[in-house]
């Protein structure tokens, strides 16, 4: 994390009120819950939608990658090699600019990528739909998978969660 080639994060705003309206995701409030199928997580057209504005800051800055995240589990269609595939050739197409979206962890598990990241402060990281800082709720699909992804891994969760009854930072599996 002290690469003299890493930069600091640029955040990059992306209101869709217009579009997803009072929706969970833009408003916080009845979330999938903690047994919920990860179906119930789907957002029409959300890693779409994050790419496009990456892909134009991208354009700006000259910036040839991008990183994203999904894993084996996703099952969303703008989650798989050929959407990322067919999205680097468009921006090729609409900008000139040869764009790489980089997807290293598609064919892990979570528990597959708490051990790859086991020396990584993990605590910092937020799987959370709906965080309180870092603190993550506890309640939600997002927090279940985190907590059955630590256990998979037989690795200390080191995630702090609001929901009483829910593994806490001093837990282990």
């Amino acid at each position: 994390m002290n690469s003299p080639r890493l930069e600091s994060v640029k955040v990059l705003e992306l209101p869709m009120l217009d579009i997803i309206g009072s929706d969970w995701t833009t408003t916080g409030r009845n979330p999938p819950g903690y047994r919920a199928p990860i179906e119930s997580n789907y957002i029409a057209g959300r890693n779409l939608s994050l790419l496009a504005k990456a892909a134009l800051y991208c354009v700006e800055a000259r910036i040839g990658e991008i990183a994203m995240a999904p894993l084996e589990a996703n099952p969303f269609p703008d989650a798989r090699r050929k959407f990322f595939s067919a999205f680097e050739k468009a921006v090729e197409l609409g900008t000139g600019l040869r764009l790489r979206i980089v997807t290293p962890f598609v064919a892990m598990t979570k528990a597959e990528v708490i051990t790859l990241g086991r020396a990584l402060p993990l605590r910092f990281t937020i799987t959370c739909v709906r965080p309180r800082g870092l603190i993550h709720c506890g309640a939600c699909t997002k927090c279940a998978e985190r907590m059955a992804g630590f256990r998979a891994a037989r690795i200390v969760d080191p995630t702090r969660y609001a929901t009483a009854g829910r593994p806490t930072a001093s837990r282990t599996y």
